[in-house]
C-alpha cells in the first residue's frame, strides 16, 4: 500500500489510474505487483475525493473584516425593510413566521459586531461590546411580540435594535477615522 500512496503522490489522480490499470497486467516486468482490489478500491476513493467538493457560491468570498462588516450593513438595510413590513400590520401567519426567522439570524449580527471591534482601543471595544449585548437582547426579548404578533410591541423593540445599529456604526466610524494619517 506504501507503494500506491507514493506511485500516487508522483503521478497525481489520472497517472495514478494509468499506473494502475498497467501495472495489473499480468506479466508486466517493469511494474511492481499491485493487488487489483488494492487498486480499485484507491481509484474509488480518489473519484470521490475529487467528485464531493463543498458547494461555492458564485460570488469571491470577502476577507476578515470586511465580510462582517458587509453582514453587518446588510441586516441593517434588512431591518428597516422588516420594520416597514410590519408597521403595515397585514402580515399572514407564514409571515410573522418568517419575521421571527429573521430575528434568529439578526440576533448573529452582534457576533460580527464584536469580532469588528476586536482591534480597536479598549473603549471602543467596550461600547461595541454593550451595543452588540444590548442588540441581542432586545433581539431576544422581540421573539414573544412576534409569535404574539403584537405589532406595537415589536415595532418599539425594533427601534431600539435599530439604534444599537446605529450606535455601533458611529463608534466603527470613529474607530477607522482615527487609525487614518492626516497626511493621507
Amino acid at each position: 500500500m506504501a507503494q500506491l500512496t507514493k506511485t500516487r503522490q508522483k503521478h497525481g489522480h489520472i497517472g495514478f489510474a494509468l499506473y494502475c490499470t498497467a501495472t495489473t497486467r499480468p506479466n508486466h516486468a517493469s511494474a511492481p505487483a499491485v493487488n487489483r482490489r488494492q487498486c480499485i478500491r484507491l481509484m474509488a476513493t480518489v473519484a470521490v475525493s475529487t467528485l464531493v467538493r463543498p458547494v461555492r457560491s458564485e460570488a469571491p468570498s470577502l476577507p476578515k473584516g470586511a465580510a462582517e462588516f458587509s453582514r453587518v450593513l446588510a441586516a441593517k438595510e434588512r431591518w428597516a425593510e422588516l420594520g416597514g413590513a410590519i408597521s403595515k400590520n397585514d402580515l399572514t401567519d407564514a409571515e410573522w413566521n418568517n419575521a421571527r426567522s429573521y430575528l434568529r439570524a439578526f440576533y448573529s449580527i452582534g457576533t460580527d459586531m464584536r469580532a469588528l471591534a476586536k482591534p480597536w482601543d479598549k473603549d471602543k471595544r467596550a461600547l461595541a461590546d454593550k451595543s452588540a449585548t444590548t442588540l441581542q437582547s432586545v433581539v431576544k426579548g422581540m421573539d414573544p411580540a412576534a409569535r404574539d404578533h403584537d405589532v406595537t410591541s415589536f415595532l418599539a423593540s425594533h427601534k431600539l435594535a435599530a439604534d444599537e445599529v446605529d450606535k455601533f456604526l458611529a463608534v466603527f466610524t470613529d474607530a477607522v477615522s482615527s487609525d487614518i494619517p492626516d497626511e493621507l
